[in-house]
Parts: structure tokens; C-alpha cells; sequence
């Protein structure tokens, strides 16, 4: 079978392929804006990446209740710059679908010890508090939304430098 029967429509100007029966790519694959009416990716079966799944950075504007807008992607990254307590609020946007999963950086560029990081009730934590990060360190944490609450994966067992 050729590859343009499987094709359903080809958008020129986002270079979106939509297809029919799948569609073997070999090299990096690009999704930009949202898959479906949800906003997330929701296949119905495998999908097998023989290439690397990336996503942007996003920066999270540093205070003491910092905002994690979901729909700007997995990947976050918050520098601290001095020693006030921190609350971070529930996440804005949060997906329709079960699955997000968020990976939220904490950076200590205080110059010395930050303030206490604390989560609001929609995180799911091993502990209430966040462990203190050393200056010039940082540490990750994962959350996976289950449809009501960002429910913790895993974090870095210790300081990373930054």
C-alpha cells in the first residue's frame, strides 16, 4: 500500500498529517497546539517512538504562590531567588483527559537558603513540605494528573547542580 492512500489530509500551512491505518516516521516528530477536542494526546492505540518526544521549557514567574499553567506543555523550571515561604498553587488549565504528566524544577539561586515549599491540597506529595535545596542546586518532582489531583511519580533523591 502507499503511503499517500493512508494519508486523510495534509494541512500545508501547520505541516499537520492526519492519517489512516498509522504512519512509520524516522527521525524527530513535531506536534504543535492540541491533538484533540481535549487538548491532549489520546491514542486509542500503541504508539512506538523510534525518535526522541520533546516538549518546551516553560518557565514558572518565581513568588510566593507560583503558577503552573498545564497547557504550556510537561516541563517547568522555577528560580528562587530569595528566602520566603513559597505555596504553589493549583495548576491552571489542567487537561480534560487523565495522563498529564508535569515535571517541576526548583532552582535555588537565593545565595543561600530558601524559603519553606509547600504544595497546594491538589498535589499529591510524599510530604507536605518539599526538601530544602542547597544554593546553586536544584531538584525535580513528578506529578501525573488523575482527573482530580496531580498525584506524585518520583523526585531527585538529592541536590543536582544547577
Amino acid at each position: 500500500m502507499n503511503l499517500k492512500a493512508l494519508i486523510k489530509t495534509y494541512r500545508a500551512a501547520t505541516q499537520i498529517v492526519e492519517w489512516m491505518g498509522g504512519a512509520i516516521f524516522n527521525g524527530d516528530v513535531t506536534v504543535t497546539g492540541a491533538l484533540n477536542a481535549t487538548g491532549a494526546i489520546a491514542p486509542t492505540g500503541a504508539i512506538n517512538a523510534g525518535a526522541r518526544i520533546t516538549g518546551p521549557l516553560s518557565v514558572v514567574t518565581y513568588s510566593a504562590a507560583p503558577v503552573i499553567d498545564a497547557s504550556l506543555g510537561n516541563f517547568f523550571v522555577m528560580t528562587i531567588t530569595d528566602n520566603v515561604a513559597i505555596v504553589v498553587a493549583a495548576p491552571t488549565n489542567s487537561p480534560v483527559a487523565v495522563g498529564q504528566m508535569i515535571w517541576f524544577t526548583v532552582k535555588n539561586a537565593s545565595g543561600g537558603a530558601h524559603g519553606a515549599l509547600t504544595w497546594n491540597a491538589v498535589f499529591k506529595t510524599q510530604a507536605t513540605a518539599f526538601s530544602a535545596v542547597a544554593t546553586g542546586f536544584n531538584r525535580t518532582v513528578c506529578f501525573r494528573w488523575d482527573g482530580t489531583n496531580y498525584v506524585e511519580m518520583m523526585r531527585t533523591a538529592a541536590d543536582v547542580a544547577n
